[in-house]
């Protein structure tokens, strides 16, 4: 409803507060399976798909709007956005603890090697 400015307030502070938290979760998993000398290509590399997705959000929310309305459109990119996000957060969530062991153990592996 229009004239309900303080469930919106709030709810708009609790997302803005909480959506965040996942965010510096996804840079230290990829880290956790990276080996050390290409980490910040890494780095660059989430940046870019981070920043690319969101200089295209206004775009494909145009585009939407154009054939719906805005509201619609701005729904549509922010709760398929998420959806996309949670959907690999599932997926990568299967076979990080595995690649982290891997990583482990290859520097376990580098770490005797260089010790001789």
């Amino acid at each position: 409803p229009v004239d309900a400015h303080l469930p919106f307030a709030i709810m708009l502070f609790a997302t803005a507060f909480f959506i965040p938290f996942a965010s510096p979760n996804v840079l230290s998993s990829f880290y956790d399976v990276t080996e050390p000398e290409i980490r910040a290509t890494t780095n660059a590399v989430e940046n870019f798909v981070e920043t690319a997705g969101s200089a295209l959000a206004p775009l494909m929310a145009g585009i939407i709007a154009d054939k719906s309305t805005l509201g619609n459109a701005i729904l549509l990119i922010c709760v398929g956005a998420w959806a996309i996000c949670f959907a690999f957060f599932i997926f990568a969530g299967r076979f990080i603890p595995k690649d982290i062991a891997d990583l482990r153990e290859k520097l376990r592996e580098r770490a005797v090697e260089s010790a001789l």
